[in-house]
């Protein structure tokens, strides 16, 4: 709100009562007394409310009066605060209260404004009426969900109150400082009453510190350590706590902390309370180790006690864990920010960083200390940066022995300077870092840092080549060579100024839709990159490796940083999993469904067969699953098998046809290194026909001769072949497989002619298959062929097939 504007509300006020009056310098001397006066009141009169609070006392009544209000709380005390005598010519005091109807009220008016949201809409924190600059109540509306200008002027107000929820604000203008004096007030007992409620920093719901072990022959600290006495605590251990009333004292109230170790009581004190701050109802509390605090991977349950003169409150407890992490596995990262502002962390054995000759390098801004996970990648892991643990480590720089004979740097304080002459440009030198837990303490990790000296970092030119790589189902590295003259032309430079300029031996690559670094250096990492030397040409490369998981596919970005130029090569690479289209073996495909016609097993004859053979892509992972949710149960679905459970006789004993059985919903994913690459196609797989075609025997051939009275006759059966989907002979040769045949309900095979060639002398027995041509009409004076057909009558259907016969002339 505008204190200016209220000033001059109240100081208009003044005028308008002295209009035509002389004031003298008494005069002016007196109103000064009466506002140092009413200013002492005013601060007595809020001093004697928030006493009130302190006791956990509460507003019974909260009644208007000219100027301000009185005050009643539940102990029957009352007090009237109003702003003094020159404000009394202003408007009345002004209350705000939200009705019952969820609208905001003014003096027991109701206005346009919600304060309310309609059921299912979020409310809005925090809003409440207030003044702003042109004078006017300002209020949130819940329709807009902005706060808006009433309309409504609060021109000589000087003293409002807002309630809201189970608490009164109090603002009453303070004409000296030209601001509120405000106090929130509780209107109920349970508002009133002291309380803590712990504020966690980790969706956990647990507090951490980390600690350095310094183990007994540490490598880099020549004293003998031992567990706990020589563990450093890297972080302060601070808690927050949401208090209520949020306007209560805490300046002399005794805080203190309960703990118990949840393995075992420990002895002795474990956390003291260091230093605490209040504000906007938030406690913060920074605490210290005790003598019985153990930092060897302990669990706490921490509880905070606040108690003044009139009452007492505990918070839940809540963890604290101790992390302890060994000194051998810290080394100094590189903190590098890409271009969207998150920071990688460098672990390289020895460290190159550009200085501006005219610049200086504070190793503290630059580097950190951290968990070592990996061999000179990027690493994110929780523990790479303990500075995020509030761990304030203590560098010492030091030149390497024999470096920077030419005196052109130097370093103090952790700060690294050239001797700012363009005589450094070109030079270089390097330092050994050592890291410490503190000054004087314990030597934590120690690196060297290379640090070369540049006339100019240019503004970055960058050269972008983006791609996308769609994998394959063999395993296959993609090679990208960047076209280095696109390159050179691109950034400004020569072939030769481009590699004397060198590239940052370490490349970085940044995961753009996990938003992460990438590790380079393991063996299955999704990309890697490099310089190579081949056919008398030096180029940047990338290779984009087979991906192996699902998580792997995504985008990428490969940044070649070029010397000191300030210049880049970037390669953005988008990984895909490729489209893939199966292609359906129609043999197993009719009218939408795929039918699934295996062998029948088991007494009741169940079906079951495997459902990848309905597609022709045999070189892909096929799996299918049963779609979410389906409750059937006459069917089963594993490892690819479809079976039919349900009964294959009906109430009378007959057998059903199979074909008339409802569909199965079912799902086929498609993956690749064992992963699903998609989000699977849906397909009704129907139980049908599950025997093939009759077929004939390799090379069977019939032929007689057209005569009246025929002496040879053929025998068809012979010749026939009946094989299932499942690959089993029903036939073989004209002889059936009882046991196959049972399977599936097969019946003997059954012949015929047509009505057509059985007018012409075409006969053959219908059950042994015996064929005759006795020609009693005219002569053929052509060859003639006679289609026998034959059929085996099963259990869910009949399968054909056609035996050739040839009747040879005999003119």
């Amino acid at each position: 709100m505008n204190k200016k504007f209220l000033s001059a509300i109240l100081f208009g006020a003044l005028m308008v009562s002295s209009t035509g009056t002389f004031v003298s310098c008494k005069d002016y001397d007196d109103d000064i007394d009466n506002i140092n006066k009413e200013l002492s009141t005013l601060k007595g009169d809020l001093s004697a409310l928030q006493a009130k609070v302190n006791e956990g006392k509460w507003i019974t009544s909260l009644a208007p009066t000219t100027g301000g209000f009185t005050v009643t709380f539940s102990d029957n005390t009352s007090y009237t605060i109003t702003n003094g005598k020159d404000g009394a010519a202003g408007a009345d005091a002004v209350k705000w209260e939200i009705g019952t109807d969820g609208f905001w009220y003014k003096n027991d008016v109701k206005t346009e404004y919600q304060a309310v949201g309609q059921a299912g809409e979020a409310g809005v924190a925090g809003v409440s009426p207030y003044i702003g600059e042109n004078g006017n109540w300002f209020a949130y509306n819940t329709e807009t969900k902005e706060v808006e200008d009433t309309g409504i002027s609060a021109a000589g107000t000087s003293t409002y109150v807002v309630k809201n929820g189970d608490n009164y604000e109090l603002h009453v203008y303070n004409q000296t400082t030209g601001e509120y004096e405000s106090i929130v007030l509780p209107a109920t007992a349970a508002a009133a009453a002291l309380n803590v409620v712990f504020m966690p920093t980790y969706s956990d719901m647990q507090t951490k510190v980390v600690a350095i072990n310094i183990s007994v022959g540490d490598d880099l600290n020549d004293k003998n350590h031992l567990w706990d006495n020589n563990v450093s605590l890297t972080n302060d251990i601070v808690f927050n706590y949401r208090v209520s009333p949020a306007s209560i004292d805490l300046a002399k109230a005794n805080i203190g902390f309960l703990v118990n170790e949840v393995q075992s009581r420990a002895a002795g004190s474990i956390l003291d309370v260091a230093d605490k701050s209040f504000a906007d109802g938030v406690l913060t509390v920074k605490a210290k180790a005790g003598e019985a605090f153990s930092l060897k991977n302990k669990k706490y349950a921490v509880a905070l006690q606040v108690q003044n003169d009139a009452q007492s409150a505990i918070s839940t407890y809540h963890l604290l864990t101790s992390n302890t992490i060994n000194r051998e596995d810290l080394t100094v990262f590189e903190a590098r920010k890409d271009d969207n502002g998150e920071i990688g962390y460098f672990q390289f054995p020895s460290l190159d960083i550009n200085l501006l000759y005219t610049g200086e390098l504070n190793v503290a801004d630059t580097l950190t200390v951290g968990r070592t996970v990996g061999d000179y990648y990027m690493t994110t892991s929780s523990y790479s940066d303990l500075r995020k643990y509030g761990f304030a480590p203590y560098y010492e720089v030091a030149k390497k022995a024999g470096e920077d004979k030419g005196n052109y740097f130097t370093v103090e304080n952790g700060v690294i300077k050239t001797n700012g002459q363009i005589s450094s440009v070109g030079h270089e030198c390097t330092f050994i870092v050592s890291v410490y837990d503190k000054k004087d303490g314990y030597k934590l990790a120690e690196k060297e840092l290379t640090v070369s000296s540049v006339e100019k970092i240019a503004t970055t030119k960058t050269y972008t080549k983006s791609e996308t790589h769609e994998l394959t189902l063999e395993s296959k590295d993609y090679r990208f060579k960047f076209d280095m003259n696109d390159v050179y032309n691109t950034l400004g430079m020569s072939s030769q100024t481009f590699w004397s300029a060198g590239y940052t031996r370490e490349y970085y690559i940044w995961d753009a839709e996990r938003s992460e670094y990438v590790q380079t250096s393991s063996s299955n990492g999704v990309i890697s990159a490099g310089t190579a030397y081949e056919n008398n040409e030096s180029f940047l490369y990338v290779n984009v490796k087979n991906i192996l998981t699902k998580d792997q596919l995504g985008k990428y970005k490969v940044v070649f940083k070029i010397g000191n130029t300030g210049a880049e090569v970037v390669y953005e690479v988008k990984v895909v999993y490729p489209e893939v289209t199966l292609v359906k073996d129609n043999d197993y495909w009719k009218d939408g469904y795929m039918i699934n016609a295996g062998k029948l097993v088991g007494s009741n004859y169940i079906m079951s067969g495997d459902l990848r053979r309905g597609y022709k892509n045999k070189d892909l992972d096929l799996v299918f699953e049963t779609v979410a949710g389906e409750t059937r149960t006459d069917f089963d679905l594993t490892n690819n098998i479809l079976t039919y459970t349900g009964s294959c006789n009906d109430k009378e004993g007959n057998r059903i046809n199979i074909s008339k059985i409802d569909p199965v919903d079912v799902m086929v994913f498609v993956l690749i290194n064992g992963q699903k690459i998609d989000n699977g196609t849906k397909i009704q797989v129907k139980f049908a026909d599950p025997l093939k075609n009759i077929t004939l025997k390799k090379d069977a051939k019939f032929e007689t001769t057209d005569k009246k009275n025929p002496a040879d006759k053929l025998q068809l059966n012979s010749a026939i072949n009946l094989v299932s989907i499942a690959g089993e002979k029903v036939i073989e040769n004209g002889t059936m497989d009882a046991t196959i045949a049972g399977y599936y309900n097969a019946q003997a095979a059954k012949f015929e002619v047509s009505e057509e060639d059985a007018a012409k002398g075409a006969s053959v027995n219908a059950t042994t298959g015996e064929f005759t041509w006795q020609n009693d009409g005219v002569a053929l004076t052509a060859n003639k062929t006679i289609n026998v057909k034959v059929t085996v009558t099963y259990t869910w259907g009949v399968a054909v097939g056609t035996i050739p016969v040839t009747v040879k002339s005999n003119l």
